[in-house]
């Protein structure tokens, strides 16, 4: 539990760093960061509808389910 505490608190500071980080680049280099954001997540987005269809593609379909026969009302 104390990992996941520790392993928590790093990803919280290493997210706000890189939101500094970015924050600092978008006023160095603003067009620049805004075209290379802009790739990244239309590249991200396209990446995962195009893993989405190779798996629908790749994938058998599955085993017909078959009717069970009607319960007997014998009693």
């Amino acid at each position: 539990m104390a990992s996941d505490k520790g392993i928590g608190a790093i990803m919280l500071l290493a997210s706000v760093l890189g939101m500094l980080i970015y924050i600092y680049l978008i006023i160095i280099y603003p067009l620049f960061i805004l075209q290379i954001t802009a790739i990244v997540a239309v590249i991200g987005i396209l990446g995962i509808v195009a893993w989405i269809g190779y798996t629908m593609v790749t994938t058998p379909p599955p085993p017909p389910i078959e009717e069970e026969p009607p319960a007997s009302t014998d009693e």
